[in-house]
């Protein structure tokens, strides 16, 4: 069974993603977050994508790739 996926993209260091990750765990969505930060207390973030917001070109293939890997 495919699980749906959320991607959200965020600071590494905001107190605001605590909201997002309970709500797709009490929705029983997967949550991936894509994000600056390769250093964060916040497991999500750093497990998560690692992409650079400046350079917009390899943020979203880094975002693509990942989604072939695990549609």
């Amino acid at each position: 069974m495919n699980k749906n996926r959320i991607l959200l993209i965020a600071p590494p260091n905001s107190y605001r993603l605590a909201p997002y990750i309970r709500a797709a765990k009490k929705l029983g969505v997967e949550l991936l977050v894509a994000s600056e930060g390769e250093y964060s207390l916040t497991t999500e973030v750093a497990f998560g994508l690692h992409i650079d917001l400046r350079n917009y070109q390899q943020a979203v293939e880094t975002i693509v790739t990942a989604a072939r890997k695990k549609p």
